[in-house]
């Protein structure tokens, strides 16, 4: 299993390995972490960083490019969503927020594909995806000042 933080890391990757190479992986875990709002998230954080939180950008290129892996067999994402300005609340996402990071995903195919998430996927956004593709679960991850931000 090749083990990836962030979306940079999948794009650097596939840009060192030959196709054939690359269409010989069978299993992929990625880890990440996504700040919102979005525009919050794209003016404080600008392209080119390969450091959390997330590239909004970078996230869509590299889902695709996951999507390309002919022998894909597992995907496991470990995802944590947190809000700027509620980080220490049940950490509220907007719907649209939820579906610009959610929504990349749909290109990636494979017979075992889970989401780890932090924040409850809600009804409206699940169904507006069609989150079909995917299974997905929440798993608590208190947010921790000593590592994110001192507040």
């Amino acid at each position: 299993m090749l083990n990836f933080k962030g979306a940079y890391g999948v794009l650097r990757f596939r840009s060192l390995l030959p196709l054939h190479n690359w269409n010989r992986i069978r299993r992929i875990s990625l880890s990440t972490v996504f700040l919102v709002p979005k525009k919050l998230s794209t003016d404080l954080f600008p392209p080119g960083r390969a450091l959390p939180p997330e590239n909004y950008n970078a996230w869509i290129n590299a889902c695709l490019t996951i999507g390309t892996l002919q022998n894909l067999q597992q995907v496991t994402i470990d995802m944590t969503i947190w809000n700027y300005h509620n980080y220490r609340t049940t950490n509220v996402i907007e719907h649209d927020d939820f579906i610009c990071i959610l929504q990349p995903l749909r290109s990636i195919e494979a017979p075992l594909f889970e989401v780890e998430l932090n924040v409850e996927v809600p009804e409206p956004v699940r169904t507006a995806l069609g989150l079909g593709t995917f299974s997905y679960q929440k798993r608590d991850r208190p947010y921790n000042s000593k590592v994110f931000r001192q507040g």
